[in-house]
């Protein structure tokens, strides 16, 4: 949950609290005062973290300047089967303006999952969409290692955005990223510019040791964003 959607539900429940029969209400004015105050102190917490920008828990951060006005969110999430994932997204895909999500994933201590790329970004939220349309593949290079990456169109009810998904094949297996990128309505963008993106993505420190030593070593290598052009008869995505 969002600090603005905890913050309105804390004000609904306050209010419904000291409404005529409320349970505040059959309490005496000290316990009530008491009440309000707490909660109060606790909106105005969160509205002041929100303004300060208080950094949010994912460690994955796009470092482009185009993104560096795009609002950003993020959670992180872990489970047996998959691991942890820490998610990050810039903006929002049904918006007319630039998006963008990363997913860092470290699967479980001792676990090689093995990852199919078709199957992980047709599992994507813009690649769910059936109206999105693919129109390349390819390969990039980067300082952290490659990822193969896929171009398509996504409609958005009349409207058109360019769009990258893509997924990392870095040599080590504690750790990989995959994700979208999907231009501003009306604008295009490149497979060499995503490849850059890619390449200059930031890490801050991840609990699994294997995982920072492999970025943090990484990041001191020269930056490299290559692109290479598959041919376009290669991927079906599933549909869902």
């Amino acid at each position: 949950m969002s600090d603005g959607s905890f913050a309105d539900s804390l004000t609904r429940h306050i209010a419904t609290a000291t409404a005529p029969g409320g349970i505040l209400t059959r309490k005496s004015t000290l316990v009530v005062a008491a009440g309000i105050g707490v909660g109060l102190g606790i909106v105005a917490y969160l509205i002041l973290s929100a303004v300060r920008g208080e950094p949010n828990p994912a460690a994955v951060r796009i470092t482009e300047a185009a993104f560096a006005k795009v609002p950003t969110q993020s959670f992180i999430a872990e489970d047996a089967q998959t691991g942890r994932r820490e998610v990050r997204a810039y903006g929002k895909l049904d918006d007319t303006l630039m998006d963008a999500t990363l997913v860092l994933t470290m699967p479980p201590a001792g676990q090689s999952l093995t990852r199919d790329f078709e199957q992980e970004v047709s599992e994507l939220a813009p690649l769910r969409n059936t109206k999105a349309l693919v129109t390349g593949t390819f390969d990039f290079a980067t300082r952290y290692g490659g990822y193969r990456a896929v171009e398509f169109n996504l409609d958005l009810e009349v409207r058109w955005k360019q769009c990258f998904a893509f997924m990392s094949r870095f040599e080590s297996p504690s750790v990989y990223v995959k994700g979208w990128l999907c231009e501003e309505v009306g604008k295009k963008t490149s497979a060499d510019r995503i490849a850059c993106l890619l390449d200059t993505l930031s890490f801050s420190q991840v609990p699994s040791a294997e995982a920072d030593a492999f970025l943090q070593t990484r990041v001191t290598r020269d930056p490299l964003c290559a692109v290479r052009r598959l041919p376009d008869a290669g991927l079906r995505l599933r549909r869902r």
